[in-house]
């Protein structure tokens, strides 16, 4: 039979318990960093069963201390983290600085209405794949190269389109071998993109 050994999520305050895990990476500390619904996420030292949440963690402190659920984390091939949060949209942080931006529905700089980001994935091309509630979104990175520059394609479900995406409440992005894109959703199955003008 198989051992494990369970860990426990110490409270962080009297008003918020959670045991509820929603994602986990390594940042390039080695830091194992902990996604916890109602938390938001922090850093947990396996050994003393020490969390310590982002607020108090560099260089994640300059998030905002409101954000609450981390459905994934990705980094990508610069070196940035991308977090894709349950209320906040998505949210782009550059750990050697702290720097940050919040792409969302308040961010009028960038056409981008999802609240809930689900999953994120990096192409062959350097593109970036967010899967949400609300569809799919790539984020085109152009020149000059810098942490902002970047712009948004939005891929939907479209009734009268049956080429379009079979649904809009995406649940996972993938890149196989020959570069084709698949994207699972909760409700309609399975899309594989076999066309893109915006490359």
């Amino acid at each position: 039979a198989a051992v494990f050994d369970p860990y426990t999520i110490p409270e962080t305050s009297t008003a918020i318990t959670s045991q509820a895990v929603t994602a986990f990476t390594k940042d390039p500390w080695g830091r194992p960093l902990i996604g916890v619904r109602s938390i938001g996420f922090g850093s947990y030292n396996f050994d003393t069963q020490e969390f310590i949440p982002f607020t108090r963690l560099k260089p994640y402190s300059k998030l905002n201390p409101e954000l609450n659920t981390i459905n994934c984390f990705f980094w990508d091939n610069n070196g940035y983290l991308w977090l894709g949060t349950r209320y906040w949209g998505l949210i782009k942080l550059d750990p050697r600085t702290g720097s940050t931006i919040e792409i969302n529905i308040q961010n009028k700089q960038y056409e981008f209405d999802s609240e809930q980001v689900q999953d994120i994935m990096q192409d062959h091309l350097g593109n970036i794949w967010v899967g949400t509630d609300k569809g799919v979104f790539k984020i085109l990175p152009y020149k000059p190269a810098g942490f902002g520059n970047f712009s948004i394609v939005k891929y939907t479900h479209e009734r009268s389109n049956p080429l379009s995406l079979s649904s809009n409440r995406i649940s996972k992005i993938v890149e196989d071998s020959d570069h084709n894109i698949w994207i699972g959703t909760y409700d309609k199955g399975l899309n594989r993109l076999t066309s893109d003008l915006n490359t």
